[in-house]
């Protein structure tokens, strides 16, 4: 039945074969993208890329189009990394520090900037972390 744009669905309670699926497929393509997300900010090899002497600060670029993380999905609900970043914001901090901590490097902190957040990175001083 629609009524003023909306669409309403008449569910029979006595039904036995009914089953919700919005919520799981939600749940699903939610945590599909947290790990993309997660993927894109986890530098693979980072040793390569930075200098042992000096801070790294890794850019996330959240402006406009950048900022949704499944644009190419045909999922109609797209997520966004600034979302994620303010909602998600310890889990984020907690993995990263754990991935970085196998090539011996620190992450010091996580900021908001315009357009985006940045990532600081260094070498670890303590060879034991």
């Amino acid at each position: 039945m629609i009524r003023d744009n909306w669409t309403f669905y008449i569910i029979d309670p006595f039904c036995k074969d009914f089953k919700e699926n919005v919520q799981k497929h939600y749940n699903i393509k939610y945590n599909e993208c947290l790990d993309a997300l997660l993927d894109e900010i986890m530098i693979p090899e980072p040793k390569i890329l930075l200098n042992n002497e000096f801070k790294f600060i890794h850019f996330i670029n959240c402006d406009k189009e950048s900022n949704i993380i499944n644009k190419n999905d045909s999922y109609e609900y797209k997520f966004i990394k600034s979302k994620f970043f303010e909602t998600k914001f310890f889990l984020i901090l907690n993995k990263l520090k754990n991935y970085y901590r196998q090539h011996n490097i620190n992450v010091n902190k996580i900021y908001s900037v315009k357009n985006g957040y940045n990532i600081e990175l260094e070498f670890s001083k303590d060879i034991n972390q």
